[in-house]
């Protein structure tokens, strides 16, 4: 087979398009490309904002592009396609999320475009909620030497550190993941630290060690209700540290509800995330989003340039 039948084929299996585990394995070979977030003002303007990003794509050699998404997953990425309950206009937006014009889902379809991942945020709204697990997983981790504490953000260099470690290990099979070494991350976090409050960074801790943490912080944009966002859970893997994720999403809504805290919103977790399962203990789903993709065409290029797709 050719490398213009190879790519014929591909492109004559629409199924592809939203094929994330295709999509996926491209990523980690290097041949996808990314399409940033853009603050277009109508759907005209995002079609061609998008047209011109998969022509330079295409011409890069790359076989998909993923859009909205800028650079990989750690920086800015996915866009609204629907709110509950459905048909409703959905409630203001909360601190660092997606915020892009609402036609942009239009126009990606329009392009040709199809999710090939979905996102939620829920929202819990009764803070007096408590798991029932809640006892046996503090008897459980204390009797294995792990101890719940707040970061240090004093001194905040060893437990970003630590965090770190934590992360690049507990993230290494999230869709489309992407490593970065330390000093990026640190670079990533840094500018965070003024806005944290140590009471709402609990880590987990053994021996010295931080084998999970949970991240959450007040919703800046101030809402009538005092909310938190918990915006990461990770711990490490393996089984001696099943549950642990359970135990720090069950202390942190426990310390909220203990503030004074009314509202904690889980945000933007992927839908084969374990996270969501923790989520649906507590919380509802107010906010759905995607990431899209499109394999691309020769269509895409004024040169005809035929790049494989092996």
């Amino acid at each position: 087979m050719t490398k213009g039948e190879r790519r014929l084929s591909v492109l004559a299996n629409p199924s592809l398009h939203c094929n994330g585990a295709k999509i996926h394995q491209w990523w980690q070979q290097g041949r996808v490309g990314t399409i940033a977030p853009a603050s277009t003002t109508n759907v005209e303007q995002t079609l061609t904002y998008l047209r011109a990003e998969c022509d330079r794509l295409y011409k890069a050699g790359y076989a998909a592009a993923i859009a909205p998404i800028a650079r990989n997953t750690w920086h800015n990425y996915r866009c609204i396609v629907e709110h509950y309950p459905i048909g409703s206009s959905g409630r203001p937006l909360f601190w660092q999320e997606p915020d892009l014009p609402s036609h942009w889902p239009s126009a990606l379809y329009q392009e040709d475009f199809y999710p090939i991942a979905h996102y939620y945020s829920a929202e819990c709204v009764d803070l007096t909620q408590v798991d029932p697990r809640y006892p046996e997983l503090c008897d459980r981790f204390l009797r294995q030497g792990v101890q719940l504490r707040s970061a240090n953000l004093n001194r905040p260099e060893p437990d970003l550190n630590g965090i770190y470690q934590v992360a690049i290990i507990a993230f290494a099979r999230n869709f489309l993941f992407t490593p970065i070494d330390q000093s990026e991350f640190l670079q990533r976090y840094q500018p965070l630290l003024p806005l944290l409050d140590s009471k709402w960074v609990l880590i987990a801790e053994r021996a010295g060690a931080i084998v999970g943490f949970v991240l959450g912080l007040p919703d800046l944009l101030a809402p009538p209700t005092p909310t938190l966002i918990l915006k990461t859970v990770a711990c490490l893997p393996g089984r001696q540290w099943a549950g642990l994720g359970r135990w720090l999403v069950a202390a942190f809504h426990h310390r909220a509800h203990k503030q004074g805290y009314q509202r904690i919103i889980h945000a933007l977790m992927h839908q084969a995330n374990p996270s969501l399962n923790l989520s649906r203990r507590y919380a509802q789903p107010f906010r759905r989003y995607a990431l899209f993709s499109k394999v691309l065409s020769q269509s895409q290029s004024s040169l005809g340039l035929d790049h494989s797709l092996d």
